[in-house]
């Protein structure tokens, strides 16, 4: 018998390595994501902390000093805007490479399981032919050995894995 070897190994690694590959992409691009989400929180912290510092400052400094930060704010939130749509774009990208990644792998492990269900079926039936081989060399060495000392014939043939006994006269 010969040991089960599949055809693909090769590919299969590169597969399950195209996985890690696309995880750590995509992990970084969650990050990322989360870096820009990040950046807007304290974005609009800031413009919270400076709306508490106008009610506190002299009015007239105060009023153009925080228009002039609105607008560099609003410039600042645009920026942040598309940068969380590019990430979340990214990792939209990410995950449908990974998933893609994982299918192609899983439909390699599948084949490769089946290659395995179908060289174990053959090897079972070799070992049964092997064993039903042996009981007949066996059992015709019986007979041959009762067939001396009592001189009948018995004929034992073996059909798709069945023994069969044929008497002959």
């Amino acid at each position: 018998m010969k040991a089960f070897r599949f055809r693909l190994a090769q590919a299969l690694r590169w597969r399950d390595q195209s996985v890690l590959v696309e995880e750590a992409r995509l992990a970084a691009a969650a990050a990322r994501v989360a870096a820009v989400k990040a950046a807007q929180k304290d974005r609009e912290q800031r413009c919270a902390a400076a709306a508490r510092e106008l009610v506190e400052a002299d009015p007239g400094v105060a009023i153009r000093s925080y228009d002039g930060f609105l607008k560099a704010s609003g410039r600042q939130a645009r920026i942040l805007a598309q940068e969380e749509k590019a990430a979340s774009a990214e990792y939209g990208e990410a995950m449908t490479r990974l998933v893609e990644a994982s299918r192609k792998a899983r439909l390699l492990e599948k084949l490769c399981e089946s290659d395995l269900r179908t060289w174990q079926s053959g090897s079972d039936r070799e070992l049964a032919d092997f064993v039903a081989e042996a009981f007949l060399m066996r059992q015709s060495a019986l007979r041959r050995s009762e067939s001396r000392r009592s001189g009948d014939a018995l004929n034992i043939t073996v059909v798709d894995g069945t023994i069969r006994r044929q008497t002959g006269a």
